[in-house]
């Protein structure tokens, strides 16, 4: 499955240090804390509709090959993200 941020809604970003980030969700009022990993995903998504793995190559690219094989962990991230309103499944090639 593809991915892709919900465009529908505005994410008002503010960051204090490099590896965390505050995101404001207008539609639910909700102000979520993003670590490095979550912020990389959901800017990521934002430019192009992904499936997870190429969210894990995106990812090792960014943090180092730990991430090559985190399709798993960003199945599960993503899936929460979803549930939140952030993400949502994407168009396929």
């Amino acid at each position: 499955m593809r991915w892709t941020v919900n465009t529908e809604h505005e994410l008002l970003w503010r960051s204090w240090s490099p590896d965390e980030f505050v995101v404001y969700h207008r539609e639910s009022g909700e102000t979520h804390l993003l670590n490095a990993l979550t912020a990389f995903v959901l800017r990521t998504l934002r430019s192009e509709s992904l499936n997870s793995t190429e969210l894990a190559g995106r990812a090792a690219d960014e943090f180092g090959p730990e991430f090559e094989n985190a399709e798993q962990e960003l199945e599960h991230l993503l899936g929460h993200l979803d549930e939140l309103g952030l993400v949502q499944p994407g168009p396929t090639p």
